[in-house]
């Protein structure tokens, strides 16, 4: 007989359209998020963080194992997501460093529909200085005591520099609305 394998299954939601100012927004070094203290993001695909973000928020908390089945990625790379996600405001730790959960912020945004959830996050990460140079002015010119907040010095500023970049494109595409590659 026939037997019918669901290993592979993927679900698509198909979007409506969103445009928003991205070149709009405005940076604030005293703003609550992102969240100081946490880990300046060091992963280049902000849409994995996203896609994380949404099955926490269907879950409603997960512990980090958990988390990594559902990704094909190490547990390294789990940390580098859910840091990201941490600097955002949207998720905390609780009880346990393992043991994630959605902030009052992410529990606001997680509801919103898609569009509307892009929108307010890239609010929160180009209000953030560097964020808002590399979108304003390109990676060239970052002035060096922005990097101080974040404790962020020598080789390292190229790298940070990388993801910046690469969350810049993600968030022009989106806000222009051309196909993104999910």
């Amino acid at each position: 007989g026939c037997r019918v394998d669901h290993a592979n299954e993927k679900a698509y939601i198909l979007l409506p359209e969103a445009k928003f100012d991205l070149m709009a927004i405005r940076p604030n070094a005293n703003a609550n998020h992102p969240v100081i203290g946490t880990p300046f993001p060091q992963a280049d695909r902000i849409e994995t963080a996203l896609t994380m973000f949404s099955i926490i928020m269907a879950k409603g908390s997960i512990c980090k194992t958990d988390l990594q089945a559902d990704f094909d990625i190490v547990p390294r790379q789990i940390d580098y997501y859910t840091n990201i996600l941490r600097w955002l405001g949207l998720i905390e730790n609780k009880i346990h460093v393992e043991f994630l959960e959605p902030t009052k912020l992410g529990l606001e945004i997680g509801v919103l529909v898609h569009s509307e959830k892009i929108k307010r996050i890239a609010e929160i990460i180009f209000t953030e200085p560097i964020f808002n140079h590399v979108l304003h002015f390109g990676a060239e010119s970052v002035p060096q005591e922005y990097y101080s907040r974040w404790n962020i010095g020598g080789t390292t500023t190229k790298r940070r520099l990388s993801t910046v970049k690469a969350w810049v494109r993600y968030f022009k595409q989106f806000a222009e609305q051309d196909v993104l590659k999910l």
